[in-house]
């Protein structure tokens, strides 16, 4: 996501680009506060990521999704 663009993010809205998983803690935290994404909708979108990808690159033993 190219940055500054995050801001048109509707509140709460769904499907928001995968590019918004590249954003710094900095931004995300601004979503957050600005309630334009939820903290769970992070972590799904960011567990989807390492399910989709983990495996690939080595990067998680085990996904506990039940802990996230």
């Amino acid at each position: 996501m190219a940055r500054g663009t995050f801001q048109e993010l509707k509140p709460m809205e769904k499907d928001f680009p995968e590019d918004i998983l590249y954003s710094s803690i900095a931004e995300l935290g601004a979503l957050l506060r600005a309630r334009k994404v939820s903290s769970v909708e992070l972590t799904e979108a960011y567990l989807a990521r390492l399910e989709k990808y983990g495996a690939k690159f080595g990067a998680v033993v085990t996904i506990t999704r039940e802990l996230a």
